[in-house]
């Protein structure tokens, strides 16, 4: 059923007829040094349960036993402590929303969301989400689940198609050796990999024993948080 989000104080609408999907597995994945495409499909969302934003807290502060409660099983720059549940969209599918000029810092080619919420409601200025378009970083934008609701839509949220035409349109998406495909494909590697690694080995070594230490640098799904989708950032130990 597809729905469309608004602001909590003003009732805007803030997005197009979206339909719920499941978040993809690179969606925390950041990748190579060139502008990555959306994350979602025009016309879908999908909720991310884990934390997201900041507040961010450095290793140093977490330790590894936190850590690995949430799934990460190496060193990582540092954790977000920003609220979960945020609605993820396609930047091309929200409407009526301004970006906030002193927010809107980034690394390079765009906005990283480093700097919190970028993005609000044209209508009443409350602060409704972040808008990721940063090279290296899938293209999105995660809608703050406090600041938005859920409203049933008018219309669909996607067109339909025949199995026959959406082949023919879609075919698959190929392993190239160069852009972003690579990107999605080591990805999806990377996760089966890590549920192949030996068994009853322990998770750390167990991690840069098994093959999976060859996706370097990717970010993987860990087998403890398979089903909330988390990813994690493995760092491969050279040989």
């Amino acid at each position: 059923m597809a729905v469309v989000f608004a602001c909590v104080r003003c009732d805007l609408v803030l997005t197009a007829p979206v339909a719920r999907r499941a978040l993809p597995v690179h969606a925390h994945q950041k990748y190579g040094h060139q502008l990555l495409p959306a994350l979602m499909e025009s016309g879908t969302y999908a909720v991310d349960p884990e934390p997201s934003g900041p507040p961010w807290r450095p290793w140093t502060e977490i330790g590894p036993d936190e850590a690995e409660a949430r799934g990460v099983f190496a060193p990582v720059s540092g954790l977000s402590s920003g609220a979960p549940g945020a609605i993820v969209v396609a930047p091309g599918d929200t409407r009526d929303t301004v970006l906030i000029p002193e927010r809107c810092g980034g690394h390079c080619m765009g906005l990283d969301g480093s700097d919190g919420p970028n993005l609000a409601c044209a209508g009443c200025g409350q602060e409704v989400g972040t808008r990721i378009d940063d090279c290296s970083y899938w293209q999105a934008v995660r809608l703050d689940p406090r600041a938005v609701h859920r409203l049933p839509a008018d219309g669909p949220a996607c067109r339909t198609a025949e199995w026959e035409a959406l082949a023919e349109e879609r075919p698959g998406t190929p392993p190239t050796a160069r852009g972003t495909s690579i990107a999605q494909h080591r990805a999806h590697h990377g996760l089966v990999l890590l549920h192949r690694r030996p068994h009853g080995s322990p998770r750390t070594e167990g991690h840069s024993r098994c093959p999976v230490h060859r996706v370097r640098g990717q970010r993987v799904l860990s087998p403890r948080r398979a089903r909330n989708r988390r990813v994690v950032h493995l760092r491969a130990r050279r040989r």
